[in-house]
């Protein structure tokens, strides 16, 4: 590997030397450079990635005092990170990048035509030229920030002012009015509202404290549910999400030092890819569907006993999410590409400015990217927010079958039940007619591009998730018919072991929808020869994508439905009180905010995950551990910035909506929704 180094150092020195248009003012400046050797230093020399020393680069200019630029090259093999005078401009480093992809060439001849990575956008490009100053729209996005902050911090005062009034009206009012029927909240919101005047009304619901209050109703204790098991599955599947995004976003913003470990390739042919356990790493692509499971179950499970009309209940569903999403999408595309200064700070400002110069953006904020643009570049403005769009129609959807069953209980089974095999059947259809593969990393990542763009979020791939937990009340609703009802579940050991024995099932079949995929990527070892014989003295690996197109065709389409369905059996289990301990850790109170606060770290978590990656001065090292450990960080920080939202953003937006609906003056008949954080699925409330 020192060869290697000395080789592609060597060639790059010697191009720069030989290329550059005479008389190069670049190159006359770096002949002169006083610090040659830390100029040097700071340069990438390590095939087949390596980012150099930015911090050596930068220190250079408070040692000498002359200038310097820190340039990221994109090559046919790799990238590197090369430190000039701040004379040298892009066109310069061009003949850098040619001698890189001669250097290149040379490498992927000495590995069988390797070929790592393509040409990025921009390429190449440098932390001085190419990063974008401070901008008008970024100032107007921290002046709407700071207006909230002060909305909310006066609301706060104001309702913490008429708190401690109603607090001594409180202590003059008779006994017989403290021991009425109202109770303590009785007690206390009605001289609160007695004491604001009807201009400051909508104070309550921007304030941290109070009856209503963003702080108090995030942290209040609620009673239990038989469904709060949802709860943890709910935060569960948001760290998987966070896993494999911390995964990804990072490796497009900055990369890796080991990318060439990251999938197969000759020079590494026990890579991470190759290890099934990595899979784990990935699971979050099937979070995505827990979501949509949990969805159509607390719709159907609290619709089925009140009134769920179609239009408004849409309506109040994007009034609930637009808002918050409104707000996080300004913040990504205003301020987050000003918050970034590091070598790669100009490559996420570019993705930002490229992926949102077009139609994407605002038909996100209409929750209609399911279909326009069909084909969004890179996926959209804010990518992964597929999911709400999604979800929208899902939610509408919903609440016409869940109509439908109200009135003709069979109608609504035929309807769902057709819906979830027609679902599968065009995902087959579409599979089969775009020959797609079901592998996330080989053959850097193509066979998920093309999975990606033609059938990764479309709605009809995702629908039957939301199916299994749609008519999983119904289901329930005819155990009650039959007597079977929570509390009066059979005890008998026949009946427990039934129950285990499936949750045993359900667990071993959800594992296989996570590691079952490894079976069509390369194994580890050494590669076939191009004939499909083994040179290699100890056996030669199983070669990727091997699955049949029927094969990947039932995966794609049957192995999501099946991991709901894994879920509903846990689900059930945990509702009839088979499963105490298991119950005891998903629906514990210390997870209920947690699940409150999912949307909000749903929608920041990406945009924090590459505001630190534009940051890093290095590529970050990838490894399952360090994985994990970027995952817990970048968890904490979404929930932390999720509790900023909902206090500023999401609370205030649901509770001023709350009071423009027309309540029945009977409340107990019309209980309220399971989980306060769920957005609107219902028109009543």
């Amino acid at each position: 590997m020192v060869g290697v180094k000395v080789l592609w150092f060597a060639l790059l020195l010697v191009y720069l030397a030989d290329s550059l248009p005479k008389p190069s003012t670049c190159l006359k400046a770096l002949r002169e450079f006083p610090a040659l050797k830390e100029l040097l230093l700071a340069t990438g020399k390590d095939a087949p990635f390596d980012s150099g020393k930015y911090v050596v680069c930068q220190s250079i200019e408070s040692s000498t005092g002359i200038e310097t630029k820190f340039f990221i090259v994109n090559h046919r093999v790799g990238e590197v990170g090369v430190c000039l005078p701040a004379v040298c401009m892009d066109s310069d480093i061009e003949a850098i990048e040619s001698a890189l992809a001669l250097a290149g060439g040379l490498f992927a001849n000495s590995t069988n035509g390797l070929v790592l990575t393509k040409q990025s956008y921009p390429n190449p490009f440098n932390n001085k030229d190419d990063l974008k100053p401070w901008s008008i729209g970024a100032s107007i996005g921290i002046a709407c920030f700071a207006a909230l902050v002060a909305l909310v911090g006066f609301s706060t005062m104001t309702m913490t002012t008429a708190l401690r009034r109603a607090n001594v009206a409180a202590n003059d009012m008779p006994d017989a009015f403290l021991s009425s029927e109202h109770g303590v909240f009785r007690e206390q919101l009605r001289p609160v509202r007695m004491q604001l005047s009807r201009h400051l009304a909508w104070c309550e619901a921007f304030s941290v404290v109070g009856p209503s209050g963003t702080w108090t109703s995030l942290f209040k204790a609620e009673k239990s549910r038989p469904t709060d098991c949802l709860n943890g599955m709910r935060v569960l599947s948001m760290f998987t999400i966070i896993l494999g995004h911390g995964m990804l976003e990072t490796l497009r913003v900055a990369g890796y030092s080991n990318a060439e470990c990251v999938a197969k390739t000759p020079l590494c042919v026990n890579a991470i890819s190759t290890n099934a356990w990595s899979y784990i790493l990935l699971s979050g692509q099937l979070g995505v569907d827990t979501f949509f499971y949990i969805a159509g179950f607390l719709l159907s499970f609290v619709g089925k006993s009140r009134a769920v009309p179609v239009i408004l209940g849409t309506v109040l569903r994007y009034v609930r999410l637009f808002p918050l999403f409104a707000f996080v999408q300004m913040m990504y595309i205003l301020v987050a590409p000003q918050l970034v200064y590091g070598p790669f700070a100009p490559r996420f400002q570019s993705a930002v400015s490229t992926e949102c110069g077009n139609d994407s953006w605002w038909s996100e904020l209409l929750f209609i990217q399911a279909f326009y643009p069909w084909y969004p570049e890179n996926g959209g403005c804010m990518g992964w927010s597929w999911y709400l769009s999604v979800d929208m129609i899902f939610a509408i959807l919903g609440m016409v079958m869940l109509n439908f069953w109200k009135k003709h209980p069979l109608l609504g089974w035929v309807t769902a039940i057709t819906a979830f095999f027609l679902c599968i059947a065009v995902t087959i259809q579409q599979s089969l007619h775009y020959k797609l593969e079901y592998n996330f990393l080989d053959g850097q990542g193509a066979a998920y591009a093309t999975y990606g763009k033609y059938l990764y979020s479309r709605p009809y791939s995702r629908f039957p998730c939301f199916l299994v937990g749609l008519m999983a009340p119904w289901g329930l609703e005819l155990m009650e018919k039959r007597g079977l009802h929570r509390g009066t579940q059979p005890q008998t050991v026949q009946a427990k072991i039934m129950v285990y024995f499936s949750c045993l099932l359900a667990l071993l079949t959800a594992a296989g929808c996570i590691f079952l995929p490894a079976l069509n990527a390369a194994g580890p070892g050494p590669y076939l020869n191009k004939d499909g014989s083994c040179s290699a003295p100890g056996g030669c690996a199983r070669a990727a994508l091997q699955w049949t197109p029927w094969e990947n065709a039932l995966w794609i389409s049957c192995s999501r439905p099946l991991w709901c369905v894994c879920w509903l059996i846990l689900t059930f289990a945990c509702y009839f009180d088979y499963l105490p301990m298991v119950n005891a850790v998903l629906a514990h109170p210390a997870l209920s905010p947690l699940a409150t606060l999912t949307f909000g770290a749903y929608l920041t978590h990406p945009v924090i995950i590459k505001i630190i990656a534009g940051n890093v001065d290095g590529y970050p090292y990838m490894s399952a551990m360090d994985a994990l450990q970027r995952a817990v960080m970048f968890a904490i920080l979404a929930y932390s910035a999720a509790i900023v939202t909902w206090c500023l953003v999401e609370k205030p937006m649901a509770t001023l909506t709350g009071w423009l609906v027309p309540r029945k003056k009977n409340t107990d008949a019309n209980p309220k929704p399971l989980n306060s954080s769920d957005p609107p699925l219902i028109g009543t409330a």
